[in-house]
This record gives C-alpha cells, structure tokens and sequence, in this order.
C-alpha cells in the first residue's frame, strides 16, 4: 500500500512538472495578446497563467467596484497589468447598479429571490445578495474601449448577469474573430436571480451564430440547503463555459494566432484537442521544429502529460 502510495505521489510530481515545462515553454513564445477580465473582482485569472507569464501579455481587469481591484497594486506577473473601474453594457447609457451585501454578486441586474427557487433558498443564507445599495452609473461598451487595441483578445466575463449584454457590446470584436476565444458564467437556473438576465442557452445560440463553439463546460450546483451532510445530487446553479473560434476558422488563421489558440486549449486543459490542432497543421509543426526542443518533443511533452 505504501509502495502505491509513493508510486501515485512520484507521478503527480513528475506530470505537474511537465505542465510547468509546457506552461514555459508557451510563455517565452507566446505572441502580443490582450486578455480581458470584466468582472474582475479581488484577484487575476489564474487559469490564464501562460498568458499571465508573458511579456507580450497585455492584461486589462474590469470591475465597477474599483476599491476589489486593488491586488493590482502587487502585481506580480510578467504580463502588463491596466485596470478599469468601469460597467460594461451592450451601449453607452446610463443604468442603475445595485451593489450587494457581498460585493462581488453586484450586478447591473436587480437581485430578486424568485417564487421558483425562494422554497430552496429558504435554508440558505441571503445576507450574500441583500440589503443591497443602488446607484446610476454610466456604462461603455468593450467595442469602444478596445478599439485602439491591435492584439487578438481573450475574454472572461463574471458579472452576475449581464453577461450577455457585455457579448453584444462586444459585436464587432467578435464578428471581426479579432476575440479568439472566451470563458463565460451564466446561471442554470430555471429563473435566475437577477431581473432580466440572460439564460445559457441564449449565450450559446449569440455565441454559435458568429462562429464560436463550446470546448470546455464547468456545472456548479447550487450549495447544500443544510447544514448535516445528506448524501444527495443537487440541481445546477451556476456554470462556467469556454468558447473557442470553430474548427473552420482556427485553421486558417495566421501563425501567431494559432499559438495563441494552442496556449488556450492547454489553459483550459483540453491536450487533446491541442495534440490534434498541432498534428493536424503543417504550420505548427514547422513553426516548433525551428525551436531547440522541436515539435517531436513538445508533441511527446503533451501525449505524457
């Protein structure tokens, strides 16, 4: 049993040493990228750490609750860092926000217990969303703020909500493919608990329509209602879904922007399809060879990862 026990441990450190290998690797040759985080509340993204690890990383953090982006301040990655306190919407206007008890479910969406999920929520403890503060505040678009940038741009957005309204304020980024690809939050909830946000499907069937396809889904089911242990399934709450430019469109892209495509799937832990974009592009193959470990290495790196 010991002897397994080791075994099982020597394993996990040699594989975790792999994917720090990778990681470096993508880090030193990565290309100028823009990664944006809206709803970027109380630390980076550190799934994103090949990108967080690179020079030619520009790493934008929104959030309207400017005093939750202070770990800005002690910065530690190689990418630049820019902040903006700033709600993102489908357009310019000027719209109520409603701050939450616990500041990071503020929404630019009321927060409402419905009649649908009250009964579940009853055991659980409502002081996260309520009593909540409202104030009106001016909303931009990405489309208007990214405009000055060149780079392709990866996107997460978490705000409670609204997550749908950002995407279309986003349209002509991502008409354009200029946004290779993006992790949204959405609620799973038959009604979710903001008036008027959107619902999952809706993302999927705006995101499909311009060429983008779902690789990688995390459930979030909603807390346990007790506070005993009860051997139970629960409903699903929340998820976390990935988006990626589709299977026509990555391929021909240019050389850059199929690395940047490639340090994506491996961020998101999807070697598969990393191994299969790389053994399928001559382009990549040639573009890894002119390195001193080559593409036979990295391929191996991957395959044993």
């Amino acid at each position: 049993m010991l002897y397994k026990k080791i075994r099982r441990y020597l394993s996990f450190i040699k594989i975790n040493l792999k994917k720090k290998k990778i990681n470096k690797i993508l880090s030193e040759i990565l290309p100028k990228n823009l990664c944006v985080d809206a709803g970027a509340s109380y630390y980076e993204h550190s799934k994103w750490f090949i990108f967080l690890n690179s020079i030619n990383t520009t790493y934008i953090s929104f959030d309207p609750n400017a005093k939750n982006l202070e770990y800005i301040k002690h910065w530690y990655w190689k990418s630049k860092i820019i902040k903006f306190g700033l709600p993102l919407w489908s357009n310019k206007t000027l719209r109520p926000f409603y701050i939450t008890n616990g500041e990071s479910g503020s929404s630019l969406f009321k927060p409402f217990i419905n009649k649908n999920i009250a009964v579940r929520y009853k055991y659980n403890n409502e002081k996260y969303l309520f009593p909540y503060k409202k104030k009106n505040v001016a909303t931009t678009t990405l489309d208007i703020l990214l405009k000055k940038f060149a780079e392709p741009i990866f996107l997460k957005i978490d705000t409670q909500g609204s997550e749908l309204e950002i995407l279309k304020g986003a349209i002509k980024l991502l008409k354009s493919k200029k946004i290779l690809g993006l992790e949204i939050e959405s609620s799973l909830l038959h009604s979710p608990m903001y008036l008027g946000s959107s619902k999952f499907w809706e993302i999927v069937k705006f995101l499909e329509n311009l060429g983008y396809e779902l690789i990688d889904l995390k459930k979030i089911d909603v807390a346990s209602y007790f506070k005993y242990k009860i051997n139970s399934n629960k409903i699903p709450n929340e998820c976390d879904a990935t988006f990626v430019l589709n299977q026509k469109n990555i391929y021909s892209l240019d050389i850059e922007k199929k690395i940047l495509i490639l340090s994506f799937f491996i961020s998101y832990n999807l070697i598969e399809e990393a191994i299969i974009f790389i053994e399928n592009n001559n382009e990549l193959k040639k573009f890894f060879d002119k390195k001193k470990y080559g593409y036979s290495k990295f391929l191996q790196l991957l395959k044993n990862n």
